[in-house]
């Protein structure tokens, strides 16, 4: 395990707007996020991390591939709007934060996840990472 990964991380909560941190700490709570391949990434897990801007979406990643029905019952009987379901796409709203969950096999990260109760969500290195392959793909 990364080092970095087993100091107390300060969570820079205050970024998200009030729908965005309900959203957060919804899924935190939920147990089937704690053994899977699903991560946070994207300019939330940075901002969530350094503190550095406000952000508004939840933006989850998986190297695996995923079923979406099966996926989308994770959220019956919960706050949940689907806006986009594709193959390996799903857009929606959750307690009224935007959220995404997206087959991403292009990258493995490097350093061991952080977490943030259920959530893992990515080191600022491997997030750096990210942005370059999604800059170099458009």
């Amino acid at each position: 395990m990364d080092s970095a990964s087993k100091e107390q991380i300060i969570w820079h909560t205050d970024i998200l707007p009030r729908r965005a941190k309900k959203a957060l700490d919804f899924l935190s709570a939920k147990k089937w996020l704690k053994n899977s391949a699903w991560y946070l990434a994207g300019g939330t897990a940075l901002a969530l991390q350094v503190g550095h801007r406000s952000s508004v979406d939840l933006d989850f990643f998986s190297p695996k591939k995923f079923n979406n029905n099966l996926l989308l019952k994770s959220f019956d009987n919960n706050p949940w709007r689907t806006d986009i379901s594709a193959e390996g796409t799903i857009y929606g709203m959750l307690l009224g934060a935007k959220a995404s969950f997206i087959f991403y096999p292009f990258f493995h990260p490097a350093k061991e996840p952080l977490s943030y109760g259920f959530i893992k969500i990515l080191a600022p290195e491997d997030i750096a990472v990210m942005k370059i392959i999604a800059i170099s793909q458009r």
